[in-house]
């Protein structure tokens, strides 16, 4: 049981008794403790995010799906009963396990967990963050546009700088003076 349950459950490994060896719970365990800290499941999206060492990124070829078989096909050559290693093996186990780890709190995560800093950007080169100044009635709030990753920014003709949005396109409509965070 993983320490985020047992911060809100006290004492709640103690009361779950262990799942049965082989068993989809069984497997699906061991699914989350190898690969807990790297996916996430989003049940408003319907869909399984992985941490790529700099974003997460949503599963577009199934492959927490092809974890979960590997997962299931291991198991399966530890088993010494040929049917019960078949059924280890079956489409229906993987998806079994796949659906149970849905649900495991390691990899459950909610939709407002994934933009909870409107300011932040997400790139394929690492994370922008923006902060503007805004102007009001009561003078300048020491605000800033910071960009975390240098690539992200191009001197333009005018001498301002501008910050690549996308493949090809710029915003050159900064007028203040851009931060570089190295």
């Amino acid at each position: 049981m993983s320490a985020a349950i047992e911060k809100l459950a006290p004492g709640a490994a103690a009361r779950t008794p262990a799942a049965p060896a082989f068993s989809d719970d069984a497997l699906a365990l061991d699914f989350t403790r190898r690969y807990g800290d790297r996916l996430r499941y989003v049940a408003t999206w319907g869909k399984w995010l992985e941490y790529d060492g700099t974003r997460w990124t949503p599963d577009a070829t199934v492959q927490v799906f092809d974890l979960a078989r590997a997962v299931c096909r291991e198991k399966a050559t530890t088993c010494n009963k040929e049917g019960e290693a078949k059924k280890l093996a079956s489409a229906a186990t993987v998806a079994a396990v796949e659906r149970l780890a849905r649900s495991d709190r390691q990899h459950a995560a909610t939709a407002g967990q994934w933009d909870a800093d409107p300011w932040a950007l997400n790139t394929p080169d690492g994370t922008v963050n923006l902060v503007r100044q805004i102007r009001g009635s009561l003078g300048v709030e020491n605000q800033r546009l910071g960009v975390e990753q240098p690539e992200q920014l191009r001197q333009c003709s005018r001498g301002r700088l501008q910050l690549v949005v996308g493949v090809g396109q710029v915003d050159d409509r900064l007028e203040e003076p851009v931060e570089v965070h190295q």
